[in-house]
């Protein structure tokens, strides 16, 4: 009989134990489950550390408070630099539509530049609107390097040039 009480009276230990808030760390977990005699396997022992790596890992309220005050501010400043960039674009494009595309002799102000992207763009001075982007060949290329290395980068240079790609340009200039 004395087995039996024994046996109750570890059974009502055990039940009072679980009926108790649970610890809400992992090392409390262990020591639960040492006074009440529960053998922890390692996969439960492995469990245990890996929530206590990831509770000393998660950020404290205040430092939480402070990311999202960060985040908030990095918010604001996307959006002034968004709405400066819009009024950049808007004002360039209003300049290119009132530009005449002259100099101020009133010569056109067309200029001929070769990109490292390998097109040819016909832009102006002035605005520096690009009138028209042609993809070079490698003839076209060796062409115009030659031409830009002589000096001969000007648009009225370009249109005295013989040759199948400059004679092009003048026509290009003219759709703007």
């Amino acid at each position: 009989m004395a087995a039996k009480e024994q046996d109750l009276i570890a059974l009502q230990k055990k039940l009072e134990a679980a009926s108790k808030p649970a610890p809400t760390s992992a090392i409390g977990d262990a020591a639960v489950a040492s006074k009440l005699g529960l053998s922890l396997s390692a996969e439960d022992i492995a469990g245990i550390i890996t929530a206590a790596i990831r509770a000393s890992k998660e950020p404290t309220p205040e430092e939480k408070a402070a990311a999202e005050k960060l985040e908030a501010e990095i918010q604001i400043k996307r959006k002034q630099m968004l709405e400066e960039a819009e009024g950049w674009r808007v004002e360039r494009e209003a300049l290119q539509a009132n530009c005449s595309h002259k100099k101020p002799r009133g010569e056109e102000a067309y200029i001929g530049k070769l990109f490292s992207d390998g097109n040819y763009r016909i832009m102006c001075l002035q605005c520096q609107k690009i009138i028209r982007d042609i993809k070079a060949s490698p003839e076209m290329m060796a062409q115009v390097m030659q031409a830009e290395s002589l000096g001969a980068c000007s648009w009225e240079n370009f249109a005295k040039m013989p040759g199948g790609f400059v004679d092009q340009l003048p026509a290009a200039a003219g759709q703007a």
